[in-house]
């Protein structure tokens, strides 16, 4: 903590001294000699200099306060930094350290391997197994596969020549059979087509307006088929009466 202050500080002096320059060159530029308009419009842009200048420099310091430390800079350089901490000369630390720089770590590979201890525990664990066991369990699956395949090359063979056969009953036995569709599937359509002609536009039976619309022209149709037959028997009603008057003439008329 009172490393972070003191850097702080310092960064706070080396702010308030930048601080102090720049206006010590502004003021000099803000000069009542320059007379000239020229001189003037020099004095304003060397200001906007300065005060660029002056903010870059003050990143620069401030950036060079909270830098990195020597070691994490030459990681991120990507050279080798040097064992400064305890924990380094671990032995997990020196593998970690030999298995990203190599030789050039300066680690000596012989301290690197493995414990009989570890080794034990890697057995009983069973992360690893023994060369000659991979390699019988590698040439197994091989064959296998081969096995395998060829098997496979030899079905399709055998399902390429009988092929030809095979089509030639498919086509003569294929029947093109329509779908069967039950009664309710056949009194909605024809419903359907009944109210596309009643009505001038397609309803579908999903549609929540169909049962409604369909009472409706049911109504209207039997209205319509009442008015007929009283229409019907209106003119036969007359058609009676003419002949009726026709007899009556004839009649009169054989008199």
């Amino acid at each position: 903590m009172q490393c972070r202050q003191l850097i702080v500080l310092n960064c706070g002096c080396k702010y308030s001294y930048l601080l102090n320059t720049a206006a010590s060159i502004s003021s000099s530029l803000d000069d009542s000699s320059l007379l000239n308009p020229l001189d003037a419009e020099y004095a304003q842009n060397a200001k906007k200099v300065v005060s660029r200048n002056y903010r870059l420099c003050m990143f620069v310091e401030c950036f060079k306060c909270f830098r990195l430390s020597e070691r994490h800079r030459l990681i991120a350089e990507g050279r080798l930094p040097p064992i400064t901490y305890r924990w380094q000369k671990e032995l997990w630390a020196k593998r970690e350290r030999f298995g990203i720089y190599g030789l050039a770590s300066g680690v000596d590979p012989g301290e690197l391997w493995p414990s009989i201890e570890e080794v034990q525990e890697e057995e009983a664990i069973g992360w690893y197994e023994k060369y000659n066991d991979l390699l019988k369990i590698v040439k197994y699956s091989e064959s296998s596969e081969r096995a395998a395949a060829l098997a496979r090359l030899e079905e399709v063979t055998a399902a390429e020549k009988k092929y030809p056969e095979l089509l030639k009953e498919f086509l003569e036995n294929r029947k093109e059979v329509a779908p069967k569709k039950s009664k309710e599937e056949l009194e909605k359509e024809q419903r359907a087509r009944d109210m596309l002609e009643y009505y001038g536009y397609e309803i579908l039976p999903r549609d929540p307006r169909f049962p409604v619309l369909f009472e409706k022209m049911t109504e209207a149709k039997k209205k319509a088929a009442k008015l007929a037959e009283k229409e019907e028997l209106s003119a036969k009603k007359l058609m009676s009466r003419k002949q009726e008057k026709m007899e009556k003439k004839e009649k009169k008329d054989a008199l």
